[in-house]
């Protein structure tokens, strides 16, 4: 299994019509809705101030062990400023 086997995308959850997505670590070859490795977040589109929780610490893990981003995660994260607390 080659490091970029491995790849952080969006899996789609919630209602019909109301959809929340989890951001997951998952095998690049599986289906998105399929197994994930781990869930390192999710997102909320469908309130006014849409959120973003991420835990950074294990993006930055996961990022060092050479797992790459989706085109849609990459989009999405330019998109937010981000807020330390």
């Amino acid at each position: 299994m080659s490091k970029h086997d491995k790849i952080i995308r969006l899996r789609r959850r919630g209602h019909k019509h109301y959809p929340v997505y989890d951001i997951v670590v998952s095998l690049r070859n599986k289906h998105s809705k399929g197994g994930a490795l781990a869930r390192i977040g999710y997102f909320n589109p469908n309130i006014k101030e849409r959120c973003l929780a991420l835990d950074f610490y294990a993006l930055g893990s996961w990022l060092n062990k050479g797992v790459i981003l989706h085109t849609t995660f990459k989009k999405l994260l330019s998109n937010f400023v981000i807020r330390a607390k």
